[in-house]
């Protein structure tokens, strides 16, 4: 079973008030088989504009999860028994809820840094984060689980759906078209020194949320020779990490930062002068 670490309190942003979805599909689960666990029943599945939500019929009580387990490349062989991202959201004792989101390293589950806003309506949760953020493109699987616990044993549970085979869900062309936008480059230190490292880095987001993974590459050129940095990208920035050529001190160096791939590329120029 996968951990539940539930460590970052819900924003509570009023997901469907705000949102003018461009896909949309519903989902059919049997109802009066959960026991004490929160009865998972219908369940709408939305996407605008980068935001994925989970709209589940469905009532937390003290104690209980209602979980997503997202199988991103619909492959069984590969993530944790199929699934590669974990998005729950838990209700303690008091009646206060947080979430927990976790992607599958390869070996183990480790947290993600990706806002979950979720929002508790009567009789439904409704659970939204950014898709480019989560690794999500084209058409995934998922299942729900919902938990009820008594101590540190489970006390009941409900799956939705009800069958072997997951549900599965295809992002309209609007949110898997969303780019990333790269902000202001800013560079360490302020002035490069020939024959040193630099390294350059540019907020990076989708949808207004900062982007944790994704392809980066990056390039600079001085005095007519091409220097190949490496990029990266994690917790909201796209960086650059190049050394500067020795005997190019007062000339200028003039690059770019890439994040993407095919048509969803974005590209960020900067230059600076090297002392």
């Amino acid at each position: 079973m996968k951990r539940m670490l539930f460590f970052a309190a819900i924003a509570a942003l009023g997901i469907a008030a705000t949102m003018a979805h461009a896909g949309e599909k519903a989902y059919l689960d049997g109802t009066g088989d959960s026991g004490t666990a929160p009865d998972l029943a219908n369940v709408v599945v939305t996407d605008s504009n980068g935001l994925v939500v989970f709209k589940i019929d469905g009532t937390l009580v003290p104690s209980s999860s209602i979980q997503i387990y997202i199988d991103a490349d619909r492959n069984q062989s590969t993530g944790d028994e199929g699934d590669e991202l974990f998005v729950a959201v838990f209700m303690e004792d008091d009646g206060k809820s947080y979430y927990d989101a976790e992607r599958w390293s390869g070996s183990k589950w480790e947290q993600v840094a990706f806002e979950v806003n979720a929002q508790t309506f009567t009789g439904r949760e409704e659970i939204g984060f950014n898709a480019t953020a989560a690794g999500l493109t084209g058409t995934f699987d998922f299942v729900l689980r919902s938990v009820k616990m008594v101590a540190d044993a489970v006390e009941a549970r409900d799956r939705a759906p009800d069958s072997i085979v997951p549900w599965s869900y295809t992002l309209s062309a609007a949110t898997t078209s969303a780019k990333a936008v790269l902000g202001k480059p800013t560079f360490s230190p302020l002035r490069p020194v020939a024959g040193r490292p630099v390294t350059i880095r540019a907020a990076a987001r989708s949808a207004g949320v900062p982007l944790t993974t994704g392809a980066t590459t990056c390039t600079a050129q001085v005095k007519g020779k091409t220097i190949r940095g490496r990029g990266s990208l994690a917790n909201g920035f796209a960086t650059c990490r190049l050394v500067v050529p020795r005997g190019t001190s007062k000339t200028t160096a003039r690059g770019s930062i890439t994040v993407g791939s095919g048509a969803n590329t974005v590209t960020k120029a900067f230059s600076f002068r090297i002392a």
